[in-house]
C-alpha cells in the first residue's frame, strides 16, 4: 500500500566538509559560510541515516537522523526526508511528527504530504480500520495528484483502494480507470478495476472489460479464474463463449480457455459441444478436478448416468468434502434408481456444509429436502418426517411445500392445510394445490375443486397438469382426465398439454385417443424427444407399426442418445421385431443406464432368454422383480417368468416402459 521513497539527495555521496577557518589566536573566526557547512554536515547525517537503512541497522538511522535535525531544525524539507525515513522504519509517531512539523514550516512540502498520507492508509487497513484516518489519506492522495508532477502512480491505487473501503465505489472505479489509463498493460491495475467495478455493482461492465483486455492478451490466461467468478455471477456466458473462440483461435491447445468455453457452453445447455470442449481438455490435464467436475456435470446433462456416477464416485473418494460433488453424486444415483446410495450422498453433502451464516443454512436445508424426499412412499414417511425435523429454517417457503407434501402423504390433511395456508404469502398456486389436495384427502372433493380452481387462475393453464396430478393420486383418473383436457383446450398450441393428455390416455390403455394426442404433441414440438419416444414405444409395446416405431424412437435419440428410456425402447421395438441382433446393443446400453428400472431389466431378461441364456434370463427377471415392478400385474408377469406362479412365463408379454 505504501508510497514511501527516499528522496534523491539521501541517495548522493556526503558533502566534503572543509575544516572553519580559525584565527591566528586559534579561535574560530566568524564564518558566513557557517549555515552552509551545517545544511552540508546535515545531509551528510541524513545520507548516513538512508544507507543504515539500506544496511538493515535501524538504531544507527535513527541515531543519524536525530543528528541531522538536530543541525536544521528549522528546515521543511530536512524535516519531510527525515519523516520518510522513519516511516520506512516503522516509526509512525516519529515520522508523523516531524512530517507535521515540515508542513507547519513549509505547508507546500509535498514530500511530508505523502509521508501523511501513506501513514494515514496504514491506520485506515490496518487491524482496527480507522475511518477518520481513511478520510484524511483520501484527502492528502487528492492533493498530491493535484499538485505533484513525480506522483507516482500507486496514489491512485491507494485511492481506489481508499473509497471503496469508504463506501465511494463511483470515486474508486474513476480512480482505477485512471491508474489502468497510466498502465495500460499492468494486470494488476486491471485487476483493481475489476473489483471497484463489482463493488460499485457494475461486475457485467467488469467482465466485459477484461474480456476485452484479453483479446488484446490473450496470453495472459491468469485472469480466467477471475473472468470465471464474474460470469458466474453475471450469467453472461455467451461473452466468455466468444472471448474462448478468439483465445483458441489464437492457440487451439490453450487447456484453461478450452475448459473455459466448456463451461460457458455447459450453463448454456450446450451440453454436446461443452462435453466436447471439456473432453479435449480433460485429455490434456487429466488430473484437473474442475475439469473432471464439469465432465460428470455434462454426462449427467446429457444422460450418460453411468458415466457420471463412475466419475463423480472417483471425485467424491478423492474430494469427499466438497458438497457440489456430492449432490452431482447423489441427484444421478436418483436418476438411476440407486435410491440408497443417493440417501447415503446427500447425507454427506449435509455435513460438507460448514458454518453459521444464512446461506450455510439455507444450502443445509436445500440438501435435508432433497434428502426427504428421495423415493418416498407411505412405508418412508417417518423417515422424511424425521429429516424434515432438522430444518434449520422450517418456515422458508421450499421448506413448507416439502413439509405440506409429506404430510399429504402421511395422511395428515390439517397440517398440510396448515402449512399450505403459511405458504400462500409466498406461492400462492402452489398453496392453492396443496390445499386442494388436503380437501380431497379429506373427502371434500367439492371445496378442493375450488381450491383447484383458484390455482389455476393464479398461475395458468399449465396449472392444471398439477391438479390432474392431485386427482391422480387420490385415484381420481376422471377427474384427472377432465383437468388435462380443460388444459388442451384451453392451451391448444402447448405441446406438454397434448403430451400429458396422451400419455395419460395410453397408460389408460385407450391408444388411439393417446396417439391422436402425441401425434398433435410433436406436429407442435417436432423436437419433443420425450413424444417421439412415447409414441414410439406405445406402437411397440403394442406391436403395431414396427417400422414406424423404430423410426420415432430413432428420432428421440438423434435428440437425445444417451437416454436408457431411449435405448430400451429402441431395444423392445427391435425385440418386437424379431430383430434380435439390433436388439442386444440398445438394450445393453439401457440395462447399465438405469441398473434398477424393472422395465428395462425385464426387458434384457426377455432378450437373454430369446437368445438361450435362460440362467442370465432369470437374474435379469429377479432383479426387476425385487426393484419393485410398476403394478400389481407387472409383478405377476415377472412371478410367472420366474416360474414363481401357475402359468408359464411369455417372453412377448409387454411390461411397463421404463421412466424417461
Amino acid at each position: 500500500m505504501s508510497v514511501l521513497r527516499i528522496a534523491p539527495a539521501l541517495l548522493l555521496g556526503a558533502a566534503v566538509l572543509l575544516p572553519a577557518a580559525r584565527s591566528a589566536a586559534g579561535e574560530p573566526a566568524p564564518d558566513p559560510n557557517a549555515a552552509s557547512f551545517r545544511r552540508a554536515d546535515a545531509y551528510s547525517h541524513l545520507v548516513q541515516a538512508g544507507l543504515a537503512v539500506a544496511r538493515g541497522r535501524s538504531a544507527d538511522a535513527v541515531r543519524e537522523i536525530d543528528a541531522a535535525v538536530a543541525l536544521e531544525p528549522d528546515s521543511a524539507e530536512l524535516n519531510a526526508q527525515a519523516a520518510s525515513v522513519l516511516g520506512m522504519l516503522g516509526r509512525r509517531a516519529d515520522a508523523e511528527r516531524f512530517a507535521r512539523k515540515a508542513l507547519a514550516l513549509d505547508p507546500a512540502q509535498l514530500e511530508a504530504v505523502r509521508v501523511l498520507a501513506d501513514l494515514s492508509a496504514a491506520r485506515a487497513f490496518g487491524t482496527r480500520a480507522d475511518a477518520q484516518a481513511r478520510a484524511e489519506a483520501i484527502k492528502l492522495y487528492e492533493r498530491l495528484a493535484r499538485e505533484d508532477k513525480e506522483a507516482p502512480d500507486d496514489i491512485w491505487a491507494a485511492l481506489a483502494r481508499l473509497k471503496m473501503a469508504s463506501g465511494d465505489s463511483a470515486g474508486a472505479v474513476e480512480d482505477a480507470k485512471r491508474l489502468l489509463a497510466r498502465r495500460p498493460r499492468d494486470e494488476n491495475a486491471l485487476r483493481l478495476l475489476d473489483q471497484a467495478l463489482v463493488s460499485a455493482g457494475r461486475t457485467k461492465e467488469a467482465l466485459e472489460s477484461t474480456l476485452a483486455w484479453l483479446k488484446e492478451h490473450p496470453e495472459d490466461d491468469d485472469l480466467l479464474p477471475l473472468v470465471i467468478e464474474m460470469a458466474r455471477d453475471t450469467g453472461e456466458w455467451v461473452l466468455l463463449e466468444s472471448m474462448c473462440d478468439t483465445m483458441l483461435a489464437t492457440d487451439a491447445d490453450n487447456v484453461r480457455a478450452r475448459s473455459l468455453r466448456g463451461e460457458a457452453r455447459l450453463r448454456q445447455g450446450k451440453n454436446r459441444e461443452a462435453l466436447d470442449d471439456l473432453e479435449l481438455a480433460r485429455a490434456a490435464s487429466p488430473r484437473d478436478p474442475m475439469i473432471r467436475l464439469h465432465v460428470a456435470t455434462a454426462y449427467e446433462a446429457l444422460n450418460r448416468l453411468a458415466d457420471a456416477t463412475q466419475l463423480g464416485q472417483s471425485l467424491a473418494a478423492e474430494f469427499p468434502d466438497n458438497t457440489f460433488v456430492r449432490i452431482l453424486l447423489a441427484e444421478t444415483l436418483v436418476r438411476r434408481g440407486e435410491l440408497d446410495d443417493a440417501r447415503a450422498e446427500y447425507a454427506a453433502a449435509v455435513k460438507t456444509v460448514i458454518g453459521d451464516d444464512p446461506e450455510s443454512a439455507e444450502r443445509r436445508d436445500e440438501i435435508r429436502m432433497r434428502l426427504a424426499v428421495v423415493g418416498i412412499t407411505p412405508q418412508k414417511v417417518a423417515e422424511a418426517e424425521k429429516v424434515l425435523g432438522t430444518l434449520e429454517h422450517p418456515d422458508a417457503p421450499a421448506a413448507l411445500s416439502v413439509r405440506a407434501r409429506v404430510a399429504l402423504l402421511a395422511g395428515q390433511p390439517k397440517e398440510a392445510k396448515r402449512l399450505a395456508k403459511a405458504l400462500a404469502a409466498k406461492a400462492p398456486d402452489e398453496a392453492a394445490v396443496i390445499d386442494g389436495e388436503a380437501e380431497l384427502s379429506a373427502g371434500r372433493p367439492d371445496k378442493a375443486k375450488e381450491r383447484f380452481a383458484a390455482a389455476v387462475a393464479k398461475a395458468g393453464p399449465a396449472a392444471h397438469g398439477d391438479v390432474a396430478a392431485a386427482y391422480r393420486r387420490a385415484n381420481r383418473e376422471a377427474d384427472a382426465e377432465a383437468e388435462l383436457k380443460t388444459w388442451v383446450r384451453e392451451a391448444p398450441d402447448d405441446a406438454a398439454a397434448h403430451l400429458a393428455l396422451g400419455a395419460f390416455q395410453e397408460r389408460s390403455g385407450r391408444f388411439p385417443d393417446a396417439e391422436g394426442e402425441l401425434r398433435k404433441a410433436i406436429a407442435l414440438d417436432p423436437k419433443s424427444a420425450e413424444a417421439l419416444n412415447y409414441l414410439g414405444y406405445s406402437l411397440a409395446d403394442r406391436g403395431e407399426r414396427l417400422d414406424e416405431a423404430v423410426d420415432l424412437i430413432k428420432r428421440a435419440l438423434d435428440l437425445d442418445p444417451w437416454n436408457g428410456a431411449y435405448l430400451d425402447s429402441l431395444g423392445w421395438a427391435y425385440f418386437r421385431e424379431g430383430k434380435l441382433d439390433e436388439a442386444g446393443d440398445p438394450l445393453e446400453k439401457a440395462v447399465r443406464e438405469f441398473p434398477r428400472d424393472p422395465s428395462v431389466l425385464e426387458h434384457i431378461g426377455d432378450y437373454r432368454e430369446k437368445r438361450g441364456d435362460l440362467a442370465a434370463a432369470k437374474g435379469f427377471w429377479q432383479r426387476a422383480l425385487d426393484a419393485g415392478p410398476e403394478d400389481e400385474k407387472a409383478k405377476v408377469t415377472l412371478q410367472r417368468k420366474l416360474g414363481l406362479a401357475d402359468s408359464a412365463p411369455s417372453a412377448d408379454a409387454a411390461p411397463a416402459k421404463p421412466t424417461p
